[in-house]
Protein backbone atom coordinates (compact mmCIF):
# COMPACT_ATOMS: atom_id res chain seq x y z
CA UNK A 1 0.00 0.00 0.00
CA UNK A 2 0.99 3.29 -1.09
CA UNK A 3 1.93 6.11 1.55
CA UNK A 4 -0.83 8.88 0.22
CA UNK A 5 -3.26 5.74 0.81
CA UNK A 6 -1.84 4.74 4.09
CA UNK A 7 -2.35 8.91 4.79
CA UNK A 8 -5.91 8.56 3.95
CA UNK A 9 -6.98 5.75 5.48
CA UNK A 10 -5.33 7.13 8.67
CA UNK A 11 -6.93 9.83 8.85
CA UNK A 12 -9.95 8.54 7.91
CA UNK A 13 -10.34 6.15 10.83
CA UNK A 14 -9.64 9.29 12.75
CA UNK A 15 -12.45 11.33 11.00
CA UNK A 16 -14.65 8.50 12.05
CA UNK A 17 -13.49 7.60 15.37
CA UNK A 18 -13.71 11.53 16.38
CA UNK A 19 -17.40 11.81 14.57
CA UNK A 20 -18.10 8.42 16.55
CA UNK A 21 -16.96 10.42 19.88
CA UNK A 22 -18.20 13.36 19.57
CA UNK A 23 -21.83 12.10 18.91
CA UNK A 24 -21.22 9.87 22.39
CA UNK A 25 -20.72 13.39 23.76
CA UNK A 26 -23.73 15.17 22.62
CA UNK A 27 -26.44 12.02 23.21
CA UNK A 28 -24.73 13.00 26.34
CA UNK A 29 -23.59 9.46 27.93
CA UNK A 30 -20.74 7.13 27.77
CA UNK A 31 -20.28 4.26 25.21
CA UNK A 32 -21.23 1.07 26.86
CA UNK A 33 -18.13 -1.17 28.18
CA UNK A 34 -16.90 -3.64 25.63
CA UNK A 35 -18.99 -2.68 22.66
CA UNK A 36 -17.58 -1.82 18.99
CA UNK A 37 -18.83 -1.16 15.95
CA UNK A 38 -16.61 -1.74 13.00
CA UNK A 39 -17.11 -1.48 9.18
CA UNK A 40 -14.61 -2.43 6.72
CA UNK A 41 -14.33 -0.73 3.96
CA UNK A 42 -11.95 -1.78 0.84
CA UNK A 43 -10.67 1.16 -0.81
CA UNK A 44 -9.28 -0.06 -4.43
CA UNK A 45 -10.99 2.48 -5.85
CA UNK A 46 -9.70 5.27 -4.57
CA UNK A 47 -8.73 7.91 -6.72
CA UNK A 48 -5.78 8.27 -7.92
CA UNK A 49 -3.57 12.13 -7.05
CA UNK A 50 -5.03 14.72 -4.83
CA UNK A 51 -8.07 14.31 -2.58
CA UNK A 52 -9.95 16.43 -0.19
CA UNK A 53 -11.49 14.57 2.73
CA UNK A 54 -14.22 16.79 3.88
CA UNK A 55 -16.37 16.06 6.85
CA UNK A 56 -19.88 17.64 7.50
CA UNK A 57 -23.07 16.62 9.39
CA UNK A 58 -26.27 16.72 7.59
CA UNK A 59 -29.60 16.65 8.81
CA UNK A 60 -32.65 15.75 7.02
CA UNK A 61 -36.34 15.57 7.41
CA UNK A 62 -38.94 12.52 7.58
CA UNK A 63 -40.03 12.53 3.84
CA UNK A 64 -37.09 14.00 2.36
CA UNK A 65 -35.31 12.27 -0.91
CA UNK A 66 -33.12 12.23 -2.95
CA UNK A 67 -31.33 10.31 -6.18
CA UNK A 68 -27.92 11.31 -6.64
CA UNK A 69 -24.71 10.32 -6.79
CA UNK A 70 -21.13 11.48 -5.01
CA UNK A 71 -17.67 12.46 -7.12
CA UNK A 72 -15.74 10.79 -4.61
CA UNK A 73 -16.01 7.72 -1.96
CA UNK A 74 -18.39 8.58 0.93
CA UNK A 75 -18.58 7.09 4.66
CA UNK A 76 -21.80 8.34 6.77
CA UNK A 77 -22.81 7.61 10.47
CA UNK A 78 -26.14 7.74 11.02
CA UNK A 79 -26.41 9.42 14.43
CA UNK A 80 -30.22 9.47 14.74
CA UNK A 81 -33.07 8.55 12.92
CA UNK A 82 -34.05 6.35 10.11
CA UNK A 83 -32.77 6.64 6.33
CA UNK A 84 -33.42 3.77 3.59
CA UNK A 85 -30.76 4.07 0.83
CA UNK A 86 -31.99 1.69 -2.43
CA UNK A 87 -28.80 1.41 -4.32
CA UNK A 88 -28.46 -1.44 -7.66
CA UNK A 89 -32.22 -2.13 -6.80
CA UNK A 90 -31.84 -3.36 -3.05
CA UNK A 91 -32.96 -1.05 -0.43
CA UNK A 92 -31.11 -1.22 3.26
CA UNK A 93 -32.29 0.59 6.45
CA UNK A 94 -30.12 2.13 8.64
CA UNK A 95 -30.58 3.78 12.22
CA UNK A 96 -29.09 5.12 15.01
CA UNK A 97 -25.23 4.11 14.87
CA UNK A 98 -25.11 2.08 11.66
CA UNK A 99 -22.51 3.04 9.41
CA UNK A 100 -22.67 2.52 5.24
CA UNK A 101 -20.74 3.88 2.39
CA UNK A 102 -21.27 5.14 -0.94
CA UNK A 103 -18.55 4.98 -3.97
CA UNK A 104 -18.12 7.25 -5.95
CA UNK A 105 -20.08 7.65 -8.94
CA UNK A 106 -22.94 5.06 -8.43
CA UNK A 107 -26.35 6.46 -8.72
CA UNK A 108 -28.66 5.66 -5.36
CA UNK A 109 -31.20 6.98 -3.71
CA UNK A 110 -31.51 8.20 0.42
CA UNK A 111 -35.07 8.25 1.42
CA UNK A 112 -35.49 9.75 5.09
CA UNK A 113 -37.79 7.68 7.16
CA UNK A 114 -37.56 9.49 10.66
CA UNK A 115 -35.98 12.65 10.77
CA UNK A 116 -32.25 12.24 10.32
CA UNK A 117 -28.31 13.32 11.07
CA UNK A 118 -25.80 11.76 9.91
CA UNK A 119 -22.13 12.31 10.19
CA UNK A 120 -20.50 12.59 6.67
CA UNK A 121 -16.33 11.82 5.38
CA UNK A 122 -15.97 12.50 1.78
CA UNK A 123 -13.06 11.89 0.06
CA UNK A 124 -13.20 13.87 -3.23
CA UNK A 125 -10.83 14.32 -6.13
CA UNK A 126 -9.74 17.82 -6.27
CA UNK A 127 -12.50 19.71 -7.81
CA UNK A 128 -15.09 16.93 -7.78
CA UNK A 129 -18.40 17.88 -7.08
CA UNK A 130 -19.72 16.01 -3.34
CA UNK A 131 -22.86 14.96 -4.54
CA UNK A 132 -24.83 15.68 -7.96
CA UNK A 133 -28.79 15.20 -8.35
CA UNK A 134 -29.60 12.84 -11.10
CA UNK A 135 -33.07 12.22 -12.32
CA UNK A 136 -34.78 9.27 -10.69
CA UNK A 137 -36.29 7.11 -13.56
CA UNK A 138 -39.27 5.81 -10.87
CA UNK A 139 -41.04 9.08 -10.92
Amino acid sequence: MTTPVRTVLTLIAGVIAGALGMAVLLAGSEPPDATLTRTTVPVADLAAGAVNVTTESVRLGTGFTSTHRHGGLTVNLVRAGRVEITDRGAMRAYGRGDTFVEPGGRVHTITVVVDATIDVVRILPVGAAATTEVPDPAR
